[in-house]
């Protein structure tokens, strides 16, 4: 069996098609296995009676397929496995039974944690620090003037004059906690796809192409939902596309207004002013982290 574990510990056969359809590729693409493992934590894992072979990229692997795959190895009890992993170029290993694979797995996954910290940064900046004029300070304004009871419906038109339209909604689910996507303005974009705005909506923030900015934003989100009032913070982040098999580093400010969301639940307004786009071809994903300062 041929198996890829997604990074929240999932099992899909590699060559379910599903996977092709969620990130609106065609039928016939191959080449998404490959770039699901390189780029969003996704381990490939092949069962031949008392082998395996893993292939994984350990700085971008999260813990729970790390488990998830742990757990599998148990099970199997393979006499050999066969580890490529993805660092710069590709390595390749032979490990002697199960117990070894694991040690060297966890080996890997130690090493490499800390690198993928610096694809994304954020910091805070005090609102009071923002210069008059500033045109998320505008909107921080009108936000006031509406006595914290902004509505998307009335702020349309100062979004698209104020960021060219670069804002979405997210609202929070009380029922299982989660933060979803409720709209999108027509001026964002994250992914080279037109149509990812519409496959969002609805949608948990963390499920994105790339999982761990998907993770990683919603974080954000989720603090600015708890603070309840104007944020204003500077992103610095790497998202990696697996439309156009490239990566854009993207700097931004970023302003985050509790709004009231259009089912009358808790929402979050997040509204960016763009600095710096910058685009790289995805084979160099891991050198990037020393463009960032």
């Amino acid at each position: 069996m041929n198996y890829l574990i997604d990074d929240n510990g999932n099992f899909v056969q590699r060559s379910d098609q599903r996977l092709n359809q969620l990130y609106g590729l065609g039928q016939d693409s191959r080449a998404l296995p490959e770039f699901l493992i390189r780029n969003s934590g996704y381990i490939e894992l092949v069962e031949r009676d008392q082998a395996c072979l893993i292939k994984l990229t350990p700085a971008r692997t999260g813990v729970r397929a790390y488990h998830a795959l742990i757990a599998r190895l148990r099970e199997l009890n393979p006499s050999r496995v066969a580890l490529s992993w993805y660092d710069h170029s590709w390595r390749h290993e032979l490990l002697i039974g199960r117990r070894q694979a694991m040690r060297r797995l966890a080996e890997l996954m130690l090493k490499h944690a800390r690198s993928e910290s610096l694809r994304h940064k954020s910091q805070n900046y005090d609102i009071g620090a923002i210069v008059r004029g500033d045109p998320l300070m505008d909107l921080v304004e009108l936000w006031k003037a509406k006595g914290g009871t902004l509505k998307l419906e009335s702020a349309e038109q100062s979004l698209a004059d104020k960021v060219d339209a670069r804002y979405l909604v997210v609202g929070h689910h009380r029922d299982d906690g989660t933060l979803k996507f409720q709209s999108f303005g027509p001026g964002l974009q994250i992914y080279s796809s037109g149509a990812w705005k519409n496959r969002f909506i609805g949608q948990r923030v963390e499920d994105q192409p790339d999982t761990q900015y998907g993770k990683w934003i919603a974080e954000g989100y989720r603090e600015a939902m708890v603070a309840n009032e104007p944020r204003i913070n500077k992103i610095d982040a790497v998202v990696t596309d697996p439309i156009d098999r490239r990566q854009r580093r993207m700097v931004y400010m970023r302003l985050t207004l509790p709004i009231q969301g259009s089912a009358g639940n808790t929402a979050l307004l997040s509204a960016s002013r763009v600095e710096r786009v910058d685009h790289f071809d995805v084979k160099t994903h891991h050198e990037i982290e020393d463009v960032i300062d």
